[in-house]
C-alpha cells in the first residue's frame, strides 16, 4: 500500500449510455480500457484545470467496471511529478492501477 498522502479523492462513475459499451460488449457490457483512463484524467483534470497529461507510465486494470458502477478514484503523488491512480468500488477493491505524469500548462 502506498503511505504518502493522497494528493485528492473523486467519484467516477461509468455513464450508463457511453457509446462505447455498446460493442464491449453487447450482452454484458464493461468499460474499455481507454473509457477508464479518459474518466479518471477527466477527474484529476477537473481539480487541477492548470495541468494537461504528458505521459501514463503504466495502467494496469485488475476487474471489470460495469456502466453505472460508482467507483473512488484516489490520486497520490510519488516521486517527482509522478502520479499514482487508484480506482476502486465500493467494496473497496482494486479496479485499475495507473501511473501518470502531468505538467503545468
Amino acid at each position: 500500500m502506498n503511505r504518502q498522502k493522497a494528493e485528492f479523492t473523486a467519484p467516477v462513475i461509468v455513464p450508463h449510455d457511453h457509446p462505447s459499451l455498446a460493442d464491449h460488449f453487447p450482452s454484458r457490457p464493461l468499460a474499455p480500457g481507454a473509457l477508464i483512463l479518459d474518466l479518471v484524467t477527466a477527474a484529476y483534470l477537473e481539480r487541477f484545470p492548470q495541468k494537461r497529461l504528458v505521459e501514463i507510465i503504466h495502467a494496469k486494470f485488475l476487474k471489470p467496471v460495469t456502466p453505472a458502477a460508482v467507483c473512488t478514484l484516489t490520486v497520490t503523488r510519488t516521486r517527482g511529478d509522478r502520479l499514482v491512480f487508484d480506482l476502486r468500488d465500493a467494496g473497496d477493491k482494486l479496479l485499475m492501477n495507473a501511473a501518470m505524469r502531468f505538467e503545468k500548462l
